[in-house]
């Protein structure tokens, strides 16, 4: 069969692609492990993009649920910020920065800050007004000022001031750092149910209002005890006071910690 010219140029060029071919899979597998070229690792911004499903590759997928696992184990065990690389506060952030969208991350942030400020008032609440100032430091220092601290440093200065009013007309709750205080009731003038008393009571009324403190009224019989109780009720209507009553020859209050 006669092969025309065309046909001879076809096959000429088939071979030539063939030998090409042949020629780069030979110099790729001459190249030691040293010679070939390494990619640069993918940048965390970039990994989602590069999925087919637009999902995180599995590598990275995995050490981020061990993160979260790591950060909700610190968060339940009262490590917010502390100690330095084994807190929940820095399992969060190492989260966002391998996947900057992460939902869960950024919630158990916010769920850090609502934290510190919780215990920030409660520390407040105890008579711990340096404590609680340290407290709202660390929120400054780990995140923006916003509405929140504003009104956390109201709380708190409405709180020191309702302890400075009761303290200064109370010589009986002098060192207001004490978690639990004592109010002195006199016999003589609770036996005549003095204004000086009701006025004492009132003022102990407007300050469990503000720390939520609890108390413990200490009263000669049962029927002193519910007037002291009424006293305190009727100071602050719409707060629902907690304690309890108990006999005893000496007439006080004792005021614990927040419930």
């Amino acid at each position: 069969m006669k092969i025309s010219g065309n046909e001879n140029y076809i096959k000429l060029l088939r071979l030539c692609g063939w030998c090409l071919a042949c020629g780069v899979f030979l110099s790729a597998c001459s190249l030691t492990k040293d010679q070939v070229p390494d990619e640069p690792p993918l940048p965390a911004q970039q990994l989602e993009s590069t999925s087919s499903e637009g999902r995180l590759l599995p590598l990275y997928r995995q050490l981020i649920e061990s993160l979260l696992v790591q950060a909700k184990k610190a968060f339940r065990h009262g490590r917010y910020t502390l100690p330095e690389h084994d807190n929940a506060l820095d399992k969060f952030r190492s989260i966002l920065l391998l996947d900057p969208n992460n939902r869960e991350a950024k919630s158990g942030l916010q769920a850090v800050r609502l934290k510190l400020a919780e215990l920030a008032r409660e520390t407040a609440r105890n008579g711990d007004f340096q404590g609680a100032q340290v407290l709202v430091e660390r929120i400054l220092t780990v995140f923006s000022s916003d509405a929140l601290v504003d009104n956390l440093k109201q709380d708190i200065a409405r709180i020191k001031s309702s302890y400075k009013s009761l303290s200064a007309d109370s010589p009986e709750l002098a060192g207001t750092a004490k978690i639990m205080r004592e109010l002195i009731l006199p016999k003589r003038a609770l036996s005549a149910r003095a204004e000086s008393v009701k006025t004492k009571l009132g003022d102990l009324a407007q300050r469990l209002k503000q720390t939520e403190e609890g108390i413990l009224i200490y009263a000669r019989n049962d029927t002193e005890g519910r007037w002291i109780y009424r006293q305190l009720k009727a100071a602050s209507p719409d707060y629902r006071i907690r304690g309890d009553i108990r006999i005893d020859k000496k007439p006080r209050i004792e005021l614990l910690p927040p419930y």
